[in-house]
């Protein structure tokens, strides 16, 4: 009796952490090259999920998409797509994982193909290593690696990230208390810092990329729908 009972707690709350809620927000992103506000959205269907964010003004249009399966709390990409107007950047880049003959493959912008075992070698892509991120912070994790994909070459580097402490964000008035997560890559002079809200399951309210070449930033402005 007292062993089921554990076992219920344990798989109950298994349960909890993998789910996350669907949302919709406006967020800013800045970089050195350009200033715009999109929305991202995190969208649940018969498919599966998908990560995407859409901006648009008078100079450029971006849209990053991931779409992935969460299985028994671990994420499995499916693809990563990247477009970006003006055409002269030629930043179009599709990235698709063929679980059927281990292959990861790159066409557009980067073109390259990869072999990979996903039962040894579990990879994430730049937008779903957010999911795995919140499932892991919602499971008490307070220091964990991932191994992120590359997106111009298909290598597969290990990050590790690491609560480094508290603050609390505003937006549009209201009060985030949020966990600061760093990111430091091994291999190179570049650091990621995460502020996620606590209230909203840690979802992200600011990120910031610093690397001694540029500082790129994405911001929470609007939260349009939650749950």
């Amino acid at each position: 009796m007292r062993f089921s009972f554990f076992l219920l707690i344990f798989v109950s709350m298994a349960i909890h952490t993998n789910e996350l809620p669907m949302y919709s927000a406006k967020y800013e992103f800045n970089s050195d090259e350009i200033s715009i506000v999109g929305k991202r959205e995190l969208i649940k269907n018969q498919d599966g999920y998908e990560l995407e964010f859409k901006a648009n003004n008078i100079i450029a249009s971006l849209y990053f998409s991931s779409k992935f399966n969460i299985n028994e709390g671990t994420v499995e990409s499916k693809t990563y797509e990247i477009k970006v107007t003006p055409r002269f950047v030629n930043r179009d880049q599709k990235i698709i994982f063929d679980y059927e003959r281990n292959i990861m493959s790159s066409n557009g912008r980067e073109a390259w193909e990869k072999i990979f075992n996903p039962d040894d070698e579990y990879v994430v892509d730049p937008l779903n290593a957010q999911i795995m991120i919140r499932i892991n912070l919602k499971k008490g994790l307070t220091e964990f690696s991932l191994n992120l994909l590359e997106i111009e070459s298909g290598v597969i580097e290990e990050n590790i990230y690491k609560i480094i402490g508290n603050e609390t964000l505003y937006v549009n008035g209201q009060s985030f208390d949020c966990v600061v997560l760093s990111r430091i890559r091994k291999n190179e002079n570049r650091e990621t810092t995460y502020y996620l809200a606590k209230k909203l399951e840690y979802m992200f309210i600011k990120i910031i990329d610093s690397s001694p070449d540029r500082t790129d930033k994405l911001e929470l402005k609007e939260l349009l729908s939650f749950g």
